[in-house]
């Protein structure tokens, strides 16, 4: 995908959320939507890629995640898409993507969610100094 026009899976258009104040926290053990990382786009019927890329902290628990919504439906598993483990962690670097199935022509919404567990505080990063919190949804040609 490489976006020139050569064909074998393009980017069609690209949206993204930066936000660079503002540390967003979670103390919730379950997934809810991450504040302000919300993006709807209409799309041909094709797959999409999500990039996230962010910093997090966690204090007082063992486990911080993250995943992607779409359209009312998580798209991992019990952990997300992105996990981290550690009680007490430094800061971990939680940069992922994830390349969707192909969507409906239609209008999508796309959220980040997270929590952490099994209590604590998970904290994104949304800073100009330490790192923005980015995510980005990318529509592609690919039909298959």
């Amino acid at each position: 995908m490489d976006g020139s026009g050569g064909g074998g899976g393009d980017f069609v258009q690209a949206q993204t959320v930066q936000v660079t104040a503002g540390n967003l926290t979670t103390t919730s053990a379950t997934f809810g939507d991450v504040a302000g990382m919300s993006i709807t786009m209409a799309t041909a019927a094709a797959r999409c890629l999500v990039v996230v890329i962010c910093i997090g902290h966690m204090n007082g628990a063992t486990d911080m995640c993250l995943d992607i919504d779409i359209d009312g439906a998580r798209q991992g598993q019990d952990y997300g898409l992105c996990f981290c483990t550690g009680a007490n962690t430094v800061n971990q670097n939680l940069c992922f993507s994830r390349l969707t199935g192909v969507l409906t022509a239609a209008s999508h919404t796309f959220k980040l969610q997270a929590r952490v567990q099994p209590s604590g505080t998970f904290t994104l990063f949304a800073s100009t100094t330490i790192s923005p919190l980015i995510f980005t949804v990318i529509e592609t040609s690919l039909t298959a």
